[in-house]
């Protein structure tokens, strides 16, 4: 795929020019929105604050906030200054939230009112070493910090600062000139996995592997630009940040924000906003149930997507809530999808995990890894092993430090997902089937050379 891509935060600046007044964001909760001429605007107000706090391409910029129009206007502003947006939810702990910070090492820290905070969070902050900025809301004075600035965002985005920083920009040209110089391969997000059988990693995600999954999720379904898609999880959810926002401002959907999995008010939502497309989590669409089946929702809802880690109710318990459902083999390291099933394509396995889409995400079966940490040898079809995704529908690489962490990306680029399975051909489609790692185990003489994980 070549360098000249175009770059994610290109999508909302296109809809700028050609439908400045179409709603790009609907806060459910707060009850405010953006047209995507505001959201365009307002994502540039962050870029030249960050290029003014000296922030460069490849930074990461940590944004502990809820979700809503803000994070996701600074979430596009850190794209055009080539920035690394790092979400993390607001309701972490202390220590999970002081152990993500030192493993993302941000230059750049958003956060919330300094009332919100845990007492040991500014000795903690002042471990960071990247660290040159913190940038507080809530409209208290900012916190002192040994070594560290600290802003209140609310005085970096008045609207007399922003009106200084367009006319040196209109002078120097400066971000214009830092948005030209990026690259495919600039990074985009810091994700973590759900570490639900590991330790959760920071994966680094650039523009290339989030456009390749919007381009694989782009030919499955023909997304439009008047379709209204609720988004309900976080941005640090690959299924909230990149298949629910990047998805709909790359169609110019509108995007209509809601919070949690309450079942009661995701209908309630659904039906006032009169919402097309849902990507929720398998749980989410189990708790709605026979509620949503029987609301005036379900008859609206022309897709659901399945994301995350799969459950047993399977696509048909799927397709009772919601008219078409979409899933697959979901990963954070590929940003969504590594494969896609329709629920209206007829599987030839009951082990089958979807079909193999090559053209974006190119799948092979291997042998472990070999000394020096390439890529075992391909196994032909058929043949049970490793589960592999090619670049570029792989992540750069992570943050997080640790042997087991290396041990998934061989050094040819391959990412070895901790899945087994074999591919097997229907016609001319490529089906991946999955299979219990224990069963794998029992016939490989060397299975212990290879780590215990899954990514996710």
């Amino acid at each position: 795929m070549s360098h000249r891509i175009k770059l994610l935060h290109q999508d909302i600046s296109g809809w700028k020019v050609g439908m400045p007044g179409k709603i790009a964001l609907v806060d459910a909760v707060h009850g405010n929105q953006r047209m995507y001429g505001q959201l365009a605007d307002r994502a540039k107000a962050y870029a030249l604050n960050l290029m003014d706090l000296g922030v460069q391409p490849g930074d990461r910029v940590a944004a502990w906030m809820p979700m809503n129009v803000e994070q996701i206007a600074l979430m596009y502003g850190c794209l055009m200054v080539g920035a690394a947006f790092a979400p993390l939810e607001q309701y972490l702990s202390h220590d999970t939230l002081v152990e993500r910070l030192i493993t993302i090492q941000p230059a750049c820290l958003i956060a919330p009112t300094p009332a919100d905070w845990h007492p040991d969070l500014h000795g903690s902050l002042t471990r960071l070493s990247n660290l040159k900025h913190v940038c507080v809301g809530g409209g208290e004075h900012a916190p002192k910090l040994s070594g560290i600035a600290s802003h209140r965002l609310e005085q970096l985005m008045d609207g007399k600062r922003i009106l200084m920083l367009r006319a040196q920009n209109r002078i120097r040209k400066g971000l214009e000139q830092r948005t030209s110089s990026l690259h495919a391969w600039n990074p985009a997000l810091v994700l973590f996995t759900a570490g639900t059988t590991d330790t959760p990693k920071a994966a680094i995600l650039c523009h290339e592997t989030i456009h390749t999954q919007l381009q694989l999720l782009s030919g499955q379904y023909p997304f439009h630009w008047k379709d209204k898609m609720l988004v309900n999880l976080p941005l640090s959810h690959a299924g909230g940040s990149i298949m629910g926002i990047m998805l709909a401002m790359k169609h110019g959907m509108t995007a209509v924000l809601a919070e949690g999995l309450d079942a009661s008010e995701c209908l309630k939502v659904m039906d006032t906003y009169r919402i097309d497309v849902l990507a929720q989590m398998q749980v989410g669409f189990e708790l709605m149930g026979d509620e949503l089946r029987n609301s005036r929702a379900f008859n609206r809802l022309k897709l659901g997507m399945v994301v995350g880690a799969p459950s047993e109710m399977g696509l048909g318990g799927i397709e009772y809530v919601c008219k078409r459902a979409m899933t697959g083999l979901f990963l954070t390291e590929a940003g969504g999808f590594a494969t896609v099933q329709m629920g209206d394509t007829q599987l030839i396995a009951s082990g089958t995990f979807g079909r193999v889409i090559p053209e974006f995400a190119q799948i092979s079966i291997r042998e472990t890894f070999v000394p020096g940490g390439k890529a075992g040898d391909k196994l032909p079809l058929g043949q049970l092993g490793h589960v592999c995704i090619h670049p570029p529908m792989v992540c750069n690489g992570y943050l997080s430090p640790g042997v087991a962490h290396t041990g998934m990306i061989s050094k040819d680029g391959l990412l070895y997902t901790g899945d087994v399975g074999r591919l097997i051909q229907h016609g001319d489609t490529l089906f991946l089937e999955l299979e219990a790692m224990e069963s794998f185990d029992q016939t490989q003489e060397h299975s212990t050379d290879f780590p215990n994980f899954r990514a996710a």
